[in-house]
């Protein structure tokens, strides 16, 4: 069985006959996405509001404790800064994978629906120009523009472990990290731009054939 007779066979069929069935499971499949988009946002927002707390934290931890040496309440602020961030991009791609899901029903139905308005993308013609570079729209990710903030914001905890961690010294007498930590701010402009140009060049929005595998799961009541 291929997999758009799996997809169909939940319909009845190679293709929906109840045109108030397809219908009503388009409504249920936008209604849904939506529902995820937003709650993609509401949890952007609780992570952010603990992580930045974390950093007030850290940082007002620091200035009144030894700026040379280890710091232990430092230390557990900025594990549980790097744990936040580590659980926000983990949500990033589960938020991501739920809305590509009824994206993909939506996509599938809307076709027997309301035509090919969810499978085109209009894109304006626009000659080049340096200004256009700023102000014209381009097709870049929401979420993926995400994904890449919380990765560089793990990245920046890591390091902020680092200042504070006793093994700090330790882990410097190795010569390639001693260098690093020697011109440390070359390296962390250096790091910073990484990402930066890593977010600009895979950000952008899949427009190409988007193949899926269907799998189904069922729930059922037990005696």
């Amino acid at each position: 069985m291929t997999e758009s007779e799996k997809y169909w066979a939940g319909f009845n069929g190679e293709a929906p006959r109840d045109e108030l069935l397809i219908s009503k499971a388009v409504d249920s499949a936008i209604a849904t996405r939506n529902f995820e988009i937003e709650l993609y946002w509401k949890r952007a927002t609780y992570f952010w509001t603990f992580i930045a707390a974390a950093f007030a934290g850290y940082f007002a931890l620091l200035a009144r404790s030894n700026p040379h040496g280890p710091d232990f309440p430092a230390f557990v602020v900025s594990c549980i800064g790097i744990f936040l961030n580590l659980s926000w991009f983990l949500v990033n791609k589960g938020s991501k994978f739920w809305q590509e899901n009824w994206e993909s029903h939506v996509g599938i139905l809307s076709l027997h629906v309301t035509g090919p308005i969810f499978t085109k993308v209009m894109f304006p013609k626009r000659k080049w120009s340096l200004v256009g570079i700023v102000t014209n729209a381009s097709p870049f990710s929401v979420s993926k523009i995400n994904q890449w903030v919380s990765v560089f914001m793990l990245f920046i905890w890591m390091i902020l472990m680092f200042r504070v961690a006793p093994f700090g010294k330790t882990v410097q007498s190795y010569q390639w990290i001693g260098f690093v930590v020697e011109h440390r701010f070359i390296a962390a402009f250096l790091g910073t731009l990484f990402f930066a140009v890593m977010m600009c060049l895979f950000s952008r929005t899949g427009l190409k054939t988007h193949e899926c595998e269907v799998k189904s799961f069922v729930t059922k009541i037990t005696n």
